[in-house]
């Protein structure tokens, strides 16, 4: 005959099997993932910039500044609100590279980006340009500089950040735009 287990003893069993539960029924929770972030896509034909000097030269002693957009890095936070609606937050850094031209003489250059967001159908939702002004001290004729930018994206219910796409590039004039075109051809 066997004997049953002392009151302690049973306590102590079923501690174990209510931890046991517990434990099991941890490791099948699914961990939800964060919201999805924007894509962050540098327009090819916006990704580099040469400006000349005034008149119809177009070679490399006409060069004032030449500039690319070297990389980006970035993140996002989304915040909702109890309807469901939110924003996401983006924050981005752009890296461009700018060469001083042998036509420039003040060893300065200017230049403008711009950021825009898009929807799924690459609609454009928003656009915003920016201006920069480097120089180039001492000998140097080349610098790397960086700029942060935060984007807020308004966010409809059940809508995240991979709703949206941010395009970023240089603002070319019309003629810029030509001259990035016919290298490529």
């Amino acid at each position: 005959m066997s004997e049953r287990p002392s009151v302690p003893s049973r306590i102590a069993i079923l501690l174990a099997v209510l931890a046991a539960t517990i434990l099991a029924a941890g490791c099948n929770q699914t961990r939800r993932q964060p919201p999805a972030c924007p894509a962050i896509v540098v327009v090819g034909e916006t990704a580099k910039l040469t400006q000349f000097r005034p008149g119809a030269g177009r070679d490399l002693t006409d060069v004032v500044a030449e500039g690319r957009i070297d990389r980006f890095d970035g993140f996002c936070e989304t915040d909702r609100n109890r309807d469901g609606t939110g924003e996401v937050r983006v924050e981005l850094q752009v890296f461009v590279v700018i060469a001083r031209g042998p036509a420039n003489t003040t060893r300065t250059a200017s230049y403008e980006y711009f950021v825009a967001i898009a929807d799924k159908s690459e609609r454009i939702l928003a656009k915003q340009t920016f201006s920069a002004d480097v120089a180039f001290e001492g000998n140097r004729n080349r610098l790397k500089a960086f700029e942060t930018l935060e984007q807020k994206i308004p966010l409809a219910v059940s809508q995240d950040g991979g709703a949206f796409t941010v395009y970023i590039g240089f603002q070319l004039t019309p003629d810029q735009l030509s001259y990035n075109r016919a290298k490529t051809r």
